[in-house]
């Protein structure tokens, strides 16, 4: 499965929430006007849902609204959509943006290096058996090595985290504590 830029999936929920709601294209863009958001037309919501123009914050709240549902459900990836591209076409993981839209959580698939503009990527995918706000994963700090401005990725590691010891541990796919990790992610 290939990435999809974000802006795609943004667009899919729109449109999928459009269409459980049965309303057509002019219906959502009329009642994003009675809401104060004039420009929207038709097309707009075309365009929108055909990812070819981007939403701003104040459009997803009013999206959201008009649509009926939430701001998490818009923003949200889901299992299907597997990994995301960023517009810098690095890849992280569905599973990080559908723990930063559903629940508000930062899984550090996007790490900082201090004041460094060059962030470490790390795809993490879901662990089989354990669900996706696991709070004893979730707590754990993750850690990536590698260049800044790198994916790092490993088949057989789900996740590396820094134990409050400093030790490096990783959980394997099946969601097994594994220890110290030797290895390079």
């Amino acid at each position: 499965m290939t990435a999809a830029p974000y802006a795609e999936i943004l667009a899919r929920n729109i449109r999928a929430a459009r269409s459980r709601l049965g309303i057509n294209q002019e219906a959502l863009a009329s009642r994003l006007r009675s809401l104060g958001f004039s420009a929207w037309l038709r097309q707009t919501v075309a365009n929108v849902e055909k990812s070819r123009r981007r939403v701003t914050a104040e459009e997803i709240l009013g999206l959201a609204l008009a649509l009926e549902t939430t701001i998490s459900d818009l923003m949200r990836a889901t299992d299907q959509d597997g990994d995301v591209e960023l517009p810098n076409g690095e890849v992280i993981g569905g599973v990080s943006v559908e723990r930063l839209a559903g629940a508000a959580v930062n899984d550090r698939a996007v790490n900082w290096h201090g004041a460094n503009d060059n962030p470490s990527y790390v795809r993490l995918t879901r662990v089989p058996g354990r669900p996706l706000f696991d709070p004893d994963l979730l707590s754990r700090p993750l850690f990536s090595e590698g260049p800044p401005g790198r994916t790092a990725a490993r088949e057989d590691v789900a996740a590396v985290y820094l134990s409050p010891t400093g030790h490096r541990h990783r959980v394997n796919r099946e969601g097994d504590d594994e220890g110290d990790d030797p290895g390079e992610l």
